[in-house]
């Protein structure tokens, strides 16, 4: 593909990326993003149960009672084993977020309860990470592309957290159709790869930023994995791919993508742009550490 080609492949294979939460729509994006040879790390401290294995793919019968991320490590270097991934087991929270996040280049975002998600938002825009959010419930799914400063976040979007808990529902809680999962995981992985592409602006715009101390989590890696990611932040690297090829792959930025099963569509919404009085990204933030 002209978007793509060998260049293209490089700059994905040398690239890092995170992923937090192993079920539903994380499954499918983990899948994807090693068969597409992209090195990746699974953050997830919950254990695989049966109940979970008609939307969360990566797992099996046989997987049932292990932990989520060393699973999905399992069979991510069995579909590509040129690769290099971690199992990062622990619970993602504001004391250890920024010292996880600080080492990837973009943070897919498929989790299932408000904390993480706003965790997630605060820390990638004070490191200036982009980060893809996608999520699925019953028939609905939905997904967006976040780049600090530029689109609006997620406290943007949704200031107070007494408010989004109220209208929030998990697959465990409310259900959900087990492909539509899926379906979200592989829009996240397109996500990820068009904004790796085009990194020298969607991903290497961000300042460097200095370390902060080991996060705490307890690396459950696969024989195929390694320790962490270096602590080092690494230079912005200025890359093109075949000329301006990959400038026509247009990430979700500003917008949102919604998929309702019920009649099959989808929509694509406008989002309001980044507010000036934003707790995290506004002019006068709140949320600084």
């Amino acid at each position: 593909m002209p978007q793509i080609g060998q260049e293209g492949q490089q700059i994905l294979s040398s690239s890092k990326v995170l992923i937090v939460g192993a079920g539903g729509t994380g499954s499918t994006v983990a899948l994807y993003l090693a068969a597409s040879g992209v090195p990746c790390d699974v953050l997830d401290f919950d254990l695989v149960e049966l109940s979970n294995l008609h939307r969360q793919i990566i797992h099996d019968e046989s997987q049932v009672g292990l932990e989520k991320a060393i699973s999905a490590v399992n069979k991510m270097s069995r579909i590509n084993s040129s690769v290099t991934y971690n199992s990062l087991i622990c619970k993602l929270t504001s004391e250890n977020a920024m010292s996880i996040i600080e080492k990837y280049d973009l943070v897919v975002d498929a989790t299932d309860n408000i904390d993480a998600r706003y965790t997630i938002n605060d820390c990638c825009v004070l490191l200036r990470k982009p980060f893809v959010s996608g999520s699925a419930v019953q028939m609905d799914g939905q997904i967006t592309t976040v780049i600090p400063y530029v689109t609006p976040c997620y406290r943007c979007l949704y200031p107070s957290l007494s408010v989004t808990l109220g209208s929030c529902r998990s697959c465990a809680d409310a259900g959900v159709l087990g492909p539509i999962p899926g379906l979200i995981g592989c829009l996240e992985a397109i996500e990820v790869i068009k904004l790796l592409l085009n990194r020298d602006k969607y991903v290497d715009a961000h300042k460097e930023v200095t370390p902060q101390k080991d996060g705490g989590c307890v690396n459950g890696s696969s024989a195929n994995s390694t320790d962490h990611p270096s602590d080092t932040v690494p230079a912005p690297k200025k890359q093109r791919v075949n000329g301006k090829s990959a400038s026509q792959l247009k990430p979700l930025l500003g917008r949102q993508v919604m998929f309702d099963a019920v009649t099959g569509e989808f929509h694509t919404f406008q989002l309001p742009p980044r507010s000036s009085h934003c707790a995290v990204c506004g002019d006068h933030p709140t949320v600084t550490n």
